[in-house]
């Protein structure tokens, strides 16, 4: 190698370093940083009562919980849903009333029931495909007061 060659090699090398070591420093501080404290959803709240009922509706065990009343609806869905969120509907006489929340693949979830209650079924429903999921209609209670 000649005097220039050599001297030409040298600087290239001393160059992909440097550019090696920007790079290096450029991906360390261009990392992203996901919120943690903003997510949307909160925490599961802890199981009220016993399970006063009890349904299986596709993928997903739905149970209706509480003491003297049904207070809770629990949903644990035990085979992953394909989509990644899914819409938890209250029903009346086969009509869509309102929204209980929602659910993502897998998990245990859990809704408060209104006091009225005047609801007598659930729908799961994905809102991105148009599917329904999962109908539940609840049971009267044997001692007939509400469910």
């Amino acid at each position: 190698m000649i005097h220039k060659l050599r001297k030409r090699h040298l600087m290239m090398w001393k160059v992909l370093f440097l550019l090696l070591v920007l790079g290096l420093i450029g991906s360390w501080a261009l990392r992203p940083v996901f919120p943690t404290g903003e997510l949307v959803g909160e925490a599961t709240p802890e199981p009220e009562g016993k399970i006063l009922q009890e349904y299986q509706a596709g993928g997903i065990k739905v149970n209706l919980r509480g003491g003297q009343q049904v207070e809770q609806l629990e949903l644990n869905v035990l085979v992953p849903i394909k989509s990644p969120m899914a819409t938890v509907f209250w029903t009346e006489k086969d009509k869509t009333v309102r929204m209980a929340g929602q659910i993502g693949k897998r998990g245990v979830y859990r809704f408060p029931v209104p006091k009225e209650m005047p609801y007598d079924g659930m729908v799961v429903f994905d809102p991105l495909k148009g599917d329904t999921l999962g109908v539940v209609q609840f049971q009267k209670a044997k001692n007939g007061s509400g469910l």
